[in-house]
């Protein structure tokens, strides 16, 4: 009889602890086990990308070139608007755009626009820039280059790859 009541007792432990629960909880277990090491990756640490936009009015004043001369030296307010992509709190690039009017010494006055890129992934110190500049006497300027930062010294050399202008 006692015999009897501990083989009772355990088929009912084991009955107790197979139940449809936790057979479902098991499927999803086993589910998440056979999804690809990179997916489980991804869930658990994708990296936290943010873009942030400003936008600010600020005073300009440069050298107007062409080609590897200088036409003149324009000055005046810009819109400013400055993109950035970081990737975990590291900057990955940032995109400038400058546009507004500007008056060359000469009295013209230029509608001016550039677009200056820095990716910041290769590093090779360097933006990428274009510029539009369309005077109301009907100069027109389309260049672009590089601005090339050199770390020995705090001066900034262009190198100007494409030079469209009339003047």
């Amino acid at each position: 009889m006692k015999n009897s009541i501990y083989l009772v007792l355990v088929a009912f432990l084991i009955a107790v602890g197979c139940s449809k629960n936790d057979d479902d909880l098991n499927a999803v277990l086993k589910d998440s086990q056979l999804k690809p090491a990179s997916e489980n990756q991804l869930n658990a640490k994708s990296p936290k990308k943010e873009t942030t936009a400003h936008s600010w009015l600020d005073y300009a004043n440069f050298d107007l070139w062409c080609g590897d001369n200088i036409v003149d030296h324009i000055s005046g307010t810009l819109n400013f608007h400055c993109v950035m992509q970081f990737e975990n709190d590291v900057l990955l690039f940032m995109n400038m755009t400058y546009n507004g009017f500007l008056t060359g010494e000469s009295g013209e006055v230029f509608k001016y626009k550039e677009i200056t890129t820095f990716d910041l992934s290769k590093n090779d110190s360097s933006e990428n820039f274009h510029f539009n500049a369309i005077g109301d006497r009907g100069s027109h300027f389309i260049v672009s280059g590089k601005y090339l930062y050199l770390n020995e010294e705090p001066w900034v050399i262009v190198d100007i790859d494409k030079a469209r202008c009339s003047e």
